[in-house]
């Protein structure tokens, strides 16, 4: 039977979630328009919450220890995801942030995904995947009128 124990690794990086929390509130003591400060502060704020509560469940309610044998995972997913990242970034200044989001929420879809692709997963993922990716495009864009990359083919 496994002992008990916290998970040292979610706890370090909470704890380096609030570090950069609490550099972020520094940071926008600095700025000039104190309304650009909102969205940040906010931000960091609720990441040192979040990262507080994930210490103190994981001090007050360990896990069981998984074997080592089985918990592998997949190398050449992981690589996959970091460098699909990379190319949808790099492509973000060309295609825009809209474009870049859906093909990369798709792509990431794709290599993330363990279960096998049934029909209801082939309506619903892709689906769930555009409004997500537009519903948050909206947001930040119309409604929060952050500027966002269109990018250079589309001006």
């Amino acid at each position: 039977m496994p002992a008990n124990r916290s998970d040292i690794p979610s706890i370090g990086m909470a704890v380096l979630f609030i570090v950069a929390g609490l550099f972020v509130l520094y940071d926008t003591t600095t700025y000039q328009d104190l309304d650009s400060g909102v969205f940040p502060r906010t931000v960091a704020l609720l990441m040192i919450v979040f990262s507080i509560v994930l210490i103190v469940w994981n001090l007050l309610k360990p896990r069981l220890a998984e074997a080592a044998e089985g918990e592998g995972g997949s190398i050449a997913r992981r690589v996959v995801l970091v460098v699909v990242m990379i190319a949808a970034s790099a492509a973000m200044p060309f295609i825009g942030l809209l474009l870049s989001a859906l093909i990369l929420f798709g792509a990431l879809m794709a290599v993330a995904m363990f279960e096998p692709w049934t029909r209801t997963r082939l309506i619903i993922y892709p689906v769930s995947a555009v409004v997500l990716v537009v519903g948050f495009y909206w947001l930040f864009g119309d409604l929060f009128q952050v500027p966002l990359p269109v990018g250079s083919l589309f001006e």
